[in-house]
């Protein structure tokens, strides 16, 4: 994977992740389905901004820059950026 594919992931992932959280964890809400797919409405369970993404880019982010940061595979720089994330809002 070369580097742009791997930039281009990620930020498929972040566009997902906050066109998603709209309807995360719903079950019978659905939003205006003309605007759905065109624009970030934002709310969903955790009330976030238009654009907002959830924990899960937060955490994808963290991991590929403790991948960066070391080279390899470090599971404790991965876990000192996930503590960072939840006590600091690393990665938000």
């Amino acid at each position: 994977m070369t580097e742009d594919q791997a930039l281009g992931a990620i930020v498929g992932l972040a566009v997902g992740d906050a066109l998603g959280t709209t309807l995360e964890f719903s079950r019978n809400q659905s939003p205006d389905r003309a605007t759905w797919h065109t624009e970030m409405l934002g709310g969903g369970p955790f009330g976030l901004a238009p654009g907002g993404w959830t924990d899960d880019t937060s955490m994808a982010l963290a991991l590929m820059q403790a991948y960066l940061d070391a080279g390899d595979f470090s599971a404790e720089l991965i876990g000192q950026y996930f503590v960072n994330w939840y006590r600091k809002g690393a990665f938000s």
